[in-house]
């Protein structure tokens, strides 16, 4: 048996995207990166392009790799 993992995808993809429309408000994904790594930097990539396919904002906030609790209150 051959399973077309592509084929699933976009149809999760499209089933995604209906439940995201049927919702009637905007939905929001935000992502937090601490420090810069480019494997990081793909792996939000990817979740910006399905959050477009899918109807959801991706907001990605970005801390130098030294952040402390007391940085993040102060924003």
């Amino acid at each position: 048996m051959l399973v077309d993992g592509k084929e699933i995808a976009d149809e999760i993809k499209s089933q995604l995207a209906g439940r995201s429309r049927a919702l009637g408000r905007r939905l929001v994904l935000a992502v937090v990166e601490v420090g810069s790594d480019p494997v990081t930097e793909k792996f939000i990539e990817r979740k910006k392009k399905f959050g477009e396919a899918v109807g959801i904002e991706v907001v990605l906030y970005r801390f130098p790799p030294d952040v402390t609790e007391e940085y993040s209150r102060l924003k």
